[in-house]
């Protein structure tokens, strides 16, 4: 996987490219917050054995030309579950195209000029909605709203992360928001444990003792409620869980 500083330089040169001008720190951050989240820098979104250098999910529509690859998205319903489903994705010879190419999806196609706009003033609650508005992402949640919050925390946790490694400042508006939970997996103790087992015991699982200790009982009510939910079962109260649990 390529480091956090590498990643913002080759987004820092496509933006360039594309708008002739060196991109705001936000810009760039709103910019890489996406390929982090959504492909974990092309390292989580690919085929068997293969690169695919992708940085937005980008499905390979009737204009794209390149090789494409089978892979699994989903679409959310209104349970807050998610439907999974079979797509083509575009392959890149190069981090420089799959950059370019994620370049004008986030910031030109279908009217998104405007979240570019956000971005410029530091508006990232404006930069996600802009993206579900104009049909960049569906996001998952019950409702719209939900959606595009869980989005905006997505991103906000992406940009924490990489603002972290590359020491820079945040975003006025993730400023003002605490730092998010973290990823709680078998094994933990602490006191995010104890806050875990009383969502979950508040959930149904009244058997579960509140002790801070990620023991096998709390990771069997916890893989319950991700199956319920239409989450992936791994058994790691990660961002995807606790936004659905309702994060402190």
């Amino acid at each position: 996987m390529l480091s956090d500083l590498r990643m913002r330089d080759i987004l820092a040169e496509a933006f360039s490219r594309r708008f002739g001008r060196a991109g705001t720190r936000c810009e760039l951050q709103c910019l890489q917050a996406v390929a982090w989240l959504e492909t974990s820098y092309g390292s989580g979104w690919r085929p068997p054995g293969a690169d695919s250098k992708n940085l937005g999910a980008c499905q390979a529509g009737a204009s794209w030309r390149g090789q494409t690859f089978t892979y699994i998205d989903t679409h959310p319903t209104s349970t807050g579950a998610s439907v999974p489903y079979s797509v083509a994705f575009r392959f890149y010879d190069s981090w420089e195209q799959a950059a370019d190419d994620l370049v004008k999806i986030v910031y030109v196609n279908a009217g998104r000029s405007a979240a570019l706009a956000a971005a410029s003033v530091e508006d990232t609650a404006g930069f996600s909605k802009t993206l579900h508005d104009t049909g960049y992402y569906e996001g998952f949640g019950a409702t719209v709203g939900e959606r595009i919050s869980h989005h905006h925390d997505a991103v906000m946790k992406a940009i924490r992360r990489q603002a972290k490694a590359l020491s820079e400042a945040l975003p006025h508006d993730v400023q003002a928001i605490p730092e998010p939970p973290p990823s709680l997996r078998l094994g933990a103790k602490s006191p995010w444990v104890r806050i875990l087992q009383e969502r979950l015991r508040a959930l149904g699982h009244g058997g579960l003792t509140v002790d801070g200790g990620f023991g096998p009982r709390t990771l069997a009510a916890l893989q319950e409620f991700q199956t319920r939910k239409g989450l992936l079962p791994d058994g790691v109260c990660g961002q995807k869980t606790w936004l659905v649990l309702g994060a402190p």
